[in-house]
């Protein structure tokens, strides 16, 4: 019975050894993922800060440069909105004017032919009082001769 118990000892001797080495590995693969765990947190904090950084630059540049020529855009559209209604105010003013003018023009058209008319008439009547001075004066040349 000595010798069972004996052999019993040796196989959980054996069995304690397999175990610890088993253990001992673990232990290992354990450090190893700790190790790559910490290396990822490290990459992912360069990250973080990396992108923090790019958000101040871009409020930075949204600040300092993008802010003053939105500023510079509107100023100039509102310029050029008031540029744009003087414009139309003087194209209506022109369309007027020229409206005006058109009805001057068409007046005067109106009286130049209407004196071309009247000149026709009076250049008639008087050719025509002429010609009847001429024939009166001259039936009274005849009455006198005779």
């Amino acid at each position: 019975m000595n010798h069972v118990i004996q052999t019993l000892v040796i196989l959980l001797l054996v069995a304690a050894l397999f175990l610890s080495w088993r253990i001992w590995e673990l232990l290992g693969a354990l450090q190893q993922s700790i190790k790559g765990l910490e290396q990822t947190r490290s990459q992912a904090a360069e990250t973080i800060s990396r992108a923090n950084a790019a958000v101040l630059l871009t409020e930075r540049l949204l600040k300092e440069e993008l802010e003053p020529t939105v500023k510079s855009v509107r100023s100039a559209i509102g310029n050029f909105e008031i540029a744009s209604k003087s414009l139309s105010d003087s194209v209506g003013a022109m369309r007027r004017l020229t409206s005006k003018a058109e009805t001057a023009s068409g007046i005067g058209r109106a009286l130049a032919v209407g004196g071309a008319i009247a000149g026709m008439i009076a250049g008639r009547q008087e050719r025509a009082a002429a010609a009847k001075i001429s024939h009166d004066a001259h039936s009274e040349l005849k009455k006198a001769k005779q």
